[in-house]
C-alpha cells in the first residue's frame, strides 16, 4: 500500500542519539484511517514526547483506546509548523 507522507524531511540522515533524546522534541502524528488521510480534521497530533519509544507507545495506546480499524502513525523529531507550506516540517520522521 502506498503511503502518503504529509510530513516533510529536512534531512535524510539519522541524527545520532535522537532516539535517546529526553528533551521532549518528539511529536506523534496519529491518522485514524490510512485510506482517508486527507481528512486532517481526524488527525491527532501529540507534541512534547520524550523519545521515539515514548511516541511509539503513545501511538499504540491511542490505537487500543480508539479501536480504529485501519490507523497509521508517524513520530517526528524537532517538528515545526510551516505557515507557508501549511504543514509540519520535521528534521526526521519514523514509524
Amino acid at each position: 500500500m502506498k503511503k502518503i507522507f504529509l510530513i516533510s524531511f529536512l534531512s535524510v540522515f539519522i541524527l545520532l542519539g535522537a532516539g535517546c533524546s529526553s528533551s521532549n522534541d518528539w511529536t506523534g502524528f496519529y491518522y485514524p484511517d490510512i485510506n482517508n488521510m486527507g481528512d486532517e480534521s481526524t488527525w491527532i497530533i501529540q507534541p512534547g514526547l520524550e523519545s521515539l519509544d515514548a511516541c511509539r507507545t503513545w501511538a499504540k495506546l491511542t490505537v487500543i483506546k480508539r479501536g480504529d480499524r485501519s490507523p497509521d502513525y508517524e513520530c517526528g523529531y524537532k517538528c515545526k509548523y510551516n505557515e507557508d507550506l501549511g504543514l509540519s516540517v520535521c528534521k526526521e520522521t519514523k514509524q
